[in-house]
C-alpha cells in the first residue's frame, strides 16, 4: 500500500499542532521542511533535530523526507555563489539530518533561464560543467552521512523542465545507488510540460518519491492558470497518480499546496489539503 504525507507546515505553522494533526488524517510519515520548532531544515541545528526525535518516538511516525531548498538557485550567479551559499552550508546541516534518519534528504533542481522552449543539459555538459559536479559532491556527503539523495524539479526555468534534460542529468550525475528523482508534476506543468502518461513511463526508472497538487488551465489552453484541488484538476491524476502507485516507486506520496497556479475567484479553497487527502484516497486504488 502507498502512504500519503504532506509538508509539515501545511497541516500547522506550530510543529506539535502539526504532528497531531497529521495523526488525526491517518499520515504515519513526516515530510520536514520549515516551520520545526522556529527552524528550517536549510538551518536545522542538532538540539532541534534531538527535540523532533523526541517528539515523535513512539508516536507511530517517522521520517521521510528533510526537504532543505539547497541548490534552488539561478545558476546565472555563478559558481561562487552557489558553492557558498549551499554546498557549504550543507555539511553543517547533515549532522542534525542523521538524528532524524529520513528516507531522502531533499536537494532542488537548479534554475537557468534560457531563451524561448530551449533544453538546458547542453549547457550543463559544457559550459556549466561545474554544476554536475557539485552536485555529485553533495550527494557523495549525504551518502557518507547515511542517506539518500532525492532531487527534485522547482519551476520557473528548472533544469529538469524537459524529460530529457532529466534523463541526461541523471546519466551524467553517475549516482544510480545514492540519488533519485522526485518529481513534482505540477511544477514539470508550470515550467511548460503537461503531465502524460508518457512522461511519467519516461521517468520512472529515475523516480524515488512524487509529489502531488493541483491546477486547472483556461478552457482554451493547456498552460497553468489556476491553482484547485486535485478532483478539479485539468491534468490527468487519477491516471498518472494511480500508474504511480501501481508501479510502487514511491511508497510515499507527498501531497504539497497548489503553489503555480493563481487563486481563482469565486473558488473554495477551505480545508483544501484535507479535501486531496480524501480524493486520493476514495479515488486511487492502493492508498491507505
Amino acid at each position: 500500500m502507498t502512504r500519503l504525507t504532506v509538508l509539515n507546515s501545511m497541516a500547522s505553522a506550530d510543529f506539535s499542532e502539526s504532528i497531531e494533526i497529521q495523526k488525526s488524517w491517518g499520515i504515519r510519515d513526516l515530510d520536514l521542511r520549515d516551520s520545526i520548532l522556529g527552524e528550517s531544515i536549510n538551518d536545522l541545528s542538532q538540539p532541534t533535530a534531538e527535540r523532533v526525535r523526541k517528539a515523535i518516538d513512539g508516536s507511530g511516525l517517522e521520517v521521510t523526507c528533510l526537504s532543505s531548498t539547497f541548490f534552488k538557485e539561478d545558476l546565472s550567479k555563478g559558481q561562487d555563489h552557489f558553492v557558498e551559499q549551499h554546498l557549504r552550508k550543507l555539511e553543517s546541516v547533515l549532522a542534525a539530518a542523521q538524528i532524524l534518519r529520513p528516507r531522502f534528504f531533499r536537494l532542488i533542481a537548479a534554475s537557468l533561464p534560457v531563451d524561448g522552449n530551449g533544453r538546458r543539459l547542453a549547457l550543463l555538459e559544457h559550459e556549466l560543467a561545474w554544476v554536475v559536479d557539485h552536485y555529485r559532491e553533495a550527494v557523495d556527503r549525504i551518502a557518507e552521512a547515511g542517506l539518500r539523495t532525492t532531487i527534485e524539479n522547482e519551476a520557473p526555468n528548472s533544469i529538469f523542465t524537459h524529460d530529457d534534460d532529466i534523463i541526461g542529468f541523471f546519466e551524467l550525475l553517475g549516482r544510480p545507488e545514492t540519488a533519485s528523482f522526485t518529481w513534482d508534476i505540477q511544477n514539470q506543468w508550470a515550467c511548460g510540460v503537461f503531465p502524460s502518461i508518457e512522461g511519467f513511463e519516461r521517468l520512472k526508472n529515475l523516480i524515488g518519491y512524487v509529489h502531488v497538487k493541483g491546477g486547472q488551465a483556461e478552457p482554451s489552453g493547456r498552460d497553468l492558470v489556476w491553482a484547485a484541488s486535485l478532483e478539479d484538476s485539468d491534468w490527468p491524476v487519477r491516471t498518472i497518480v494511480q500508474a504511480v502507485v501501481d508501479s510502487g516507486i514511491s511508497p510515499v506520496i507527498c501531497l504539497n499546496r497548489p503553489s503555480h497556479g493563481r487563486p481563482k475567484p469565486g473558488y473554495d479553497y477551505e480545508a483544501l489539503t484535507k479535501r486531496d487527502i480524501d480524493f486520493l484516497r476514495s479515488e486511487i486504488i492502493g492508498i491507505e
